[in-house]
Order: C-alpha cells, then structure tokens, then sequence
C-alpha cells in the first residue's frame, strides 16, 4: 500500500482463508473473500464479522470493483 501511494481504506485483500481474512483485518483493509477458493470452507463460522464481501465467481471481484463488463 505504501509503495502504490493508497490507503488501507481503498485497499482490499482477496483471499479464500482464514489466514487471509486475519491479513486483510491487521492491515487495515477491506476483505473479500472467494467462496470457491480451497479455503473457504475451513473458515470457522464465528471467525466472519459480517463486513466481508464474499464472491461466488472470479466474475464477481469486477461487480465489486465498480466494472461490469
């Protein structure tokens, strides 16, 4: 983030685990994570804040980025 220039506020972490929902929640960022990824269902349920995004398709990740092509 610092060497984009960009805040932790306009950044958000992608990922399909539990270890990437903790990066997203210590850097500061917004997390989305892939409900298709291999980690996805080891998340344990109480682990979710309710403020995540969750995608279903790779397709997903443009709807949430503001491109809809």
């Amino acid at each position: 983030m610092q060497a984009a220039g960009v805040t932790s506020q306009a950044t958000w972490m992608v990922g399909d685990s539990w270890i990437d929902h903790e990066t997203a929640l210590r850097a500061g960022t917004r997390c989305c994570l892939a409900r298709y990824g291999f980690g996805f269902e080891q998340i344990p349920p109480g682990r979710l804040r309710g403020d995540e995004w969750i995608v279903d398709r790779p397709a997903d990740l443009r709807a949430l980025a503001g491109d809809e092509r």
